[in-house]
């Protein structure tokens, strides 16, 4: 593969790269930019012929932040078809980042469309549509194989893939409002519209919470009672309706118990 310097402007964001991947954002934004800044772009950056970023996309926004015109790019040549390019962006953008994906939602959609390139159906059954890996020379011929490689066991690799199968709870685990052990105990099994009433309790009462922690030392405690008065009603109604329907979620009971408190 050829390595040439291209124009940071000139480069295009793979389509689509948000719904495997999430940006660095932050303090750990800032840091890496600080680090490009500092020390420039260590690694080239991975593109096609037609100047897609296959791997590099938070080097390239942070070139663009900082005014750098120009960066080091490995030009992919053999990249033949839509689902050649996916297979090389998941496979890359794993390996550059080091934990994997930290977005555990989007883990499960990474490994679902490896399982489908890779051609791994049902544990260890092949199907004849295989894509060979781009970056390794040896394929992940069944589950075990790629949970291996991703330095998982199989069982993770299976509760990654259940979480992607509940897309409605990414911003709720985003924000610590659940956590991922709780949604696949709790709300794997239940449908949609149970799994987004469980989460909007969940996320009341986090923002309940911390409301009062942020202006507890402004306001007296009957302020807060009157301002949030109508809240306390509505949580303990809703909480009523959905703690009755599912008992053994013990975690309902003890928000339950909390709102009871107030």
């Amino acid at each position: 593969m050829e390595t040439k310097i291209v124009e940071t402007n000139k480069l295009v964001p793979f389509k689509n790269r948000e719904y495997y991947f999430d940006d660095i954002e932050g303090e750990k934004w800032e840091s890496f930019k600080e680090s490009i800044k500092t020390n420039g772009v260590i690694n080239p950056v991975i593109i096609t012929a037609s100047n897609l970023i296959i791997s590099g996309h938070q080097r390239v926004k942070a070139c663009l932040e900082l005014r750098i015109d120009k960066i080091e790019a490995v030009i992919c040549d053999d990249v033949k078809s839509h689902d050649d390019l996916l297979l090389y962006y998941i496979e890359t953008n794993l390996k550059q980042r080091g934990t994997g994906n930290p977005n555990p939602i989007k883990m499960g959609r990474c490994i679902q469309e490896l399982e489908r390139l890779y051609g791994i159906y049902h544990g260890n059954h092949m199907s004849n549509t295989k894509k060979k890996s781009k970056i390794s020379a040896d394929t992940p011929a069944n589950q075990t194989e790629l949970a291996n490689r991703m330095g998982v066991s199989v069982d993770t690799l299976q509760n990654y893939k259940k979480l992607a199968k509940m897309p409605e709870i990414e911003d709720a685990i985003k924000h610590g409002i659940i956590t991922p052990s709780f949604a696949l105990k709790y709300l794997s099994k239940l449908s949609k519209d149970e799994r987004e009433k469980i989460i909007n309790i969940k996320k009341n009462n986090y923002n309940f919470y911390n409301n009062i922690e942020n202006n507890i030392v402004a306001i007296s405690d009957d302020e807060l009672q009157k301002k949030y008065r109508n809240d306390i009603i509505n949580a303990k109604r809703e909480l009523l309706k959905i703690c009755s329907k599912y008992p053994h979620i013990k975690e309902l009971g003890n928000i339950r118990t909390m709102i009871n408190r107030l």
